[in-house]
């Protein structure tokens, strides 16, 4: 999590980090990665000022030959706060239900959490 000196700046932070998680494939092809399964897709959310999150599936993954990375990203903007959540693993499977995923979940969560830093208006 991350507080900014005013909410413009706060903003301006979500768009860089939004606009990588918009290009990961692009990235993670320039790295010499294949892109698996489902695409890296960010999905904006109706949560905080602005929120979003992505899974990527990308390999080869040493550790398993049959399995992906699987990175798992949650981004909120609340005010003059940002919070950026990463989870990476690597395996098989990856099986939730619609707005299950940890990242769907952490969004809620994280959006629930920065609205109390934030003054009310």
């Amino acid at each position: 999590m991350a507080e900014f000196p005013d909410e413009l700046t706060a903003g301006y932070g979500f768009d860089i980090v939004s606009s990588w998680l918009r290009s990961c494939g692009a990235r993670l092809k320039a790295q010499g990665y294949e892109q698996r399964d489902v695409p890296a897709v960010y999905t904006p959310m109706e949560l905080g000022d602005r929120a979003g999150w992505a899974v990527s599936f990308y390999g080869p993954a040493e550790q398993d030959p049959s399995g992906s990375h699987i990175q798992a990203e949650a981004l909120v903007l609340a005010g003059s706060h940002l919070s950026w959540l990463v989870q990476h693993s690597v395996g098989q499977d990856y099986n939730y239900e619609p707005g299950e995923s940890p990242p769907e979940r952490a969004v809620s969560l994280i959006a629930d959490r920065l609205s109390v830093l934030e003054p009310a208006t």
